[in-house]
């Protein structure tokens, strides 16, 4: 009968992926029951956080939503202060979604 060892580094890196999704669901769980954000709403901060400014239709395929749908979302939320759309210095026809201080308060 054989068995076989497990690598000691991978099992580390299992067990710290679970625990940590296990805390990171959790806390975006409470991030919508506190404040009334839908999950994309959410996803859409932290994409911004993150990754930094991006053009709408970015976040959209990021969220896999169509592009009125982004349209909509993002739209919501910058009436909730939490995105605002600047002009992006590198071509003034386009305009990047950026957090608000009320924004990156939430992240």
């Amino acid at each position: 009968m054989t068995t076989t060892a497990r690598d000691p580094v991978a099992e580390a890196l299992r067990e710290w992926t679970e625990v940590f999704m296990r805390h990171s669901t959790r806390d975006i769980q409470s991030v919508i029951r506190v404040t009334g954000l839908s999950l994309s709403q959410v996803h859409s901060l932290f994409r911004l956080h993150f990754r930094s400014a991006c053009p709408i239709n970015d976040l959209g395929e990021s969220l896999e939503l169509t592009p009125a749908a982004a349209s909509h979302l993002v739209q919501r939320m910058v009436e909730m202060d939490l995105l605002e759309r600047v002009e992006d210095p590198s071509d003034r026809r386009v305009r990047l979604l950026t957090l608000t201080p009320g924004g990156q308060g939430l992240v």
